[in-house]
């Protein structure tokens, strides 16, 4: 996640808006950054478009992802690994 956006319009650009586009998306802006994307979305087309089509990008990768599903061998080895990850003690044997 990048840094917060400054506060007024003057100070950001598009390419500085755009930059956070994807965080937006995703969900991992703070909050004032959000809403700094969102309103400059609302007075800018281009900014407007690309909110848009990042958002209708999203849909699309979770829709395409719904229908597949990765081996269960390869679920569970990626399970194993996140549980060896989180235990303190380290790796099981």
């Amino acid at each position: 996640m990048q840094d917060r956006l400054p506060l007024t319009d003057s100070e950001a650009d598009c390419a500085e808006i755009r930059a956070h586009v994807d965080d937006v998306v995703a969900m991992e802006a703070d909050a004032v950054t959000m809403a700094r994307v969102e309103a400059h979305a609302t007075r800018c087309a281009a900014c407007r478009h690309a909110l848009a089509a990042a958002r209708a990008y999203r849909r699309a990768l979770r829709r395409v992802g719904a229908s597949e599903r990765a081996p269960a061998t390869l679920r569970h080895r990626v399970l194993d690994l996140m549980h060896e990850t989180r235990d303190p003690r380290g790796p099981r044997p």
